[in-house]
């Protein structure tokens, strides 16, 4: 016996599970990493345009930390604190 409208006839137990147990907390833990990274990636544009501003440009290094340059100085840091110490130091703000 077929389907009206053409439709082909399906199994139960052809159906897909309809969700997982653990898939909500898989999707909540990538959309709050997502959320991280994309605040680091404001932060560290915001502490860019900032030094900028003073003279100096600050590039991610591939080894890890960042690296502040101006024609007469070049600074590695560590972590985005140390950058934003060192444009406090240098008048820039926070």
């Amino acid at each position: 016996m077929s389907s009206p409208n053409g439709e082909g006839h399906v199994a139960p137990h052809d159906a897909a599970p309809k969700s997982f147990p653990n898939e909500h907390s898989y999707f909540a833990a990538i959309a709050a990493l997502d959320q991280e990274v994309g605040e680091e990636l404001a932060h560290f544009g915001s502490l860019r345009a900032k030094l900028a501003d003073k003279g100096y440009s600050l590039s991610e290094l591939s080894c890890g930390g960042f690296l502040i340059a101006r024609w007469n100085l070049t600074k590695n840091a560590p972590d985005l604190r140390a950058v934003g110490r060192f444009l406090r130091l240098i008048g820039g703000g926070s």
